[in-house]
């Protein structure tokens, strides 16, 4: 069987391999892209390599502390007399040598001269400083020309956890996947109730136009009836005139007699009319009613609810995470996880019925990976909480999504 090794034990002798598989678990490069290995001018063809530490992985099974206390001043070959090239600076782990040591990659004089390639196998393993461009025939070297390569991660990087690193792109590519969606559908939402508030004011104007139908319909029923009154004074007048011919009015209060019956039901008809004309009038005002809660101008009460129900589905905010807030944590899960402090950040309106997802902003990358960050977050009552393995040198500023688990 093979040979198990559990570190560290009492009663039991490890070696250097049985340490530095101990120590495989962060990820190349340099503890502080402002204080570890930064290289400036020094005058002339030298340059100065400050005091530092640094980290090597080269293989899974093995990691290396390196650490300088002291600066260092590097003498840099003569430049090529006609054309230029680019030089490198690195801090190179040698198995064989079993030391580190500085060293400078000598490039190759072009008209486009490119960088000299960096060795990074279990054997040799190089952390790029610097690259230093270096013109045709120049005998000094100067600010200008020293490009810092240690915050970048093909070459040197911050050295960080090599598990529990933040995925913020695929974070960013989900949060916008998903805000995309929220959008298309809002936006389709508003459309309908466009169509709704057109449909109600169409509907508006064919009541009104009812309405006023139904008012011409009473003036002239009410036309009628007045001829019919004036109809019924003249027989009146007529009989009083023309009272030896009996036969004769009694006969023309027969008509008139008639003509107000048929003014009675005129009338009648105009009243019905006039009914139906409010009634028309009130639905159309019903159908017509609007709240004002969406932007869409008019928008119909239905339409007023569906924003409502969009509006509940995410929220976004903006937060910082003191890096004075930061206290230990007694989350057993959380230390489980390497995760010793906690940070509850205050999020109005968070409840623990939110799912939440955290952006880390760019300016705030460097010091979430120093500090170990936590690749979860929780939501309760009022707050989020976020975990890290060490308090945090300064705020970390994030982007914090919650949704609804279920949304509606």
């Amino acid at each position: 069987m093979s040979k198990i090794v559990l570190y560290p034990a009492n009663d039991y002798d490890f070696d250097a391999a049985d340490v530095a598989a101990y120590l495989a678990g962060l990820t190349s490069g340099v503890f502080s892209g402002d204080e570890d290995f930064p290289v400036t001018a020094a005058g002339g063809l030298k340059v100065t390599v400050g005091a530092g530490r640094g980290w090597v992985h080269p293989s899974r099974f093995t990691g290396y502390s390196i650490t300088k206390r002291e600066s260092d001043t590097l003498t840099m070959p003569l430049a090529d007399p006609s054309l230029p090239r680019i030089d490198r600076i690195v801090m190179r782990y040698d198995a064989g040598a079993r030391a580190a040591s500085l060293q400078v990659l000598q490039g190759t004089a072009s008209s486009t001269p490119t960088a000299p390639a960096i060795s990074r196998t279990e054997l040799i393993y190089d952390l790029c400083l610097a690259e230093i461009t270096r013109p045709a025939a120049a005998a000094s070297i100067t600010t200008s020309q020293i490009t810092d390569t240690r915050l970048d991660e093909k070459l040197c990087g911050i050295v960080r956890d090599g598990v529990t690193g933040i995925p913020t792109d695929e974070l960013l590519a989900a949060a916008t996947e998903r805000i995309n969606a929220l959008e298309e559908k809002a936006t389709s939402s508003a459309a309908a109730a466009k169509d709704s508030a057109d449909a109600a004011k169409s509907s508006e104007a064919k009541s009104a136009a009812s309405e006023k139908n139904a008012k011409t319909s009473e003036t002239a029923a009410k036309q009628i009836l007045t001829d019919t009154q004036n109809a019924v004074k003249t027989v009146t007048a007529n009989m009083n005139a023309a009272a030896g011919s009996a036969s004769t009015a009694a006969t023309k209060a027969g008509e008139a007699s008639t003509s107000a019956g048929a003014a009675s039901i005129s009338s009648q008809a105009a009243e019905k009319a006039q009914k139906a004309a409010e009634a028309a009038a009130a639905l159309a005002g019903t159908r017509a009613g609007t709240d004002k809660t969406l932007n869409t101008e008019n928008a119909p009460a239905d339409a007023a609810a569906v924003g409502k129900a969009f509006a509940s589905i995410i929220k976004a905010y903006d937060i910082a995470l003191a890096a004075a807030s930061w206290k230990a944590t007694s989350d057993t899960a959380a230390k489980n996880a390497g995760w010793a402090y906690q940070c509850d950040a205050t999020v109005s309106g968070c409840t623990a019925a939110l799912e939440p997802s955290a952006t880390v902003s760019l300016e705030s990358v460097v010091v979430a990976q120093k500090a170990g960050l936590g690749s979860i977050c929780e939501t309760s009552a009022g707050y989020c909480r976020f975990y890290a393995e060490k308090v945090p040198t300064a705020d970390i500023s994030l982007r914090l999504l919650l949704t609804n688990k279920n949304p509606v």
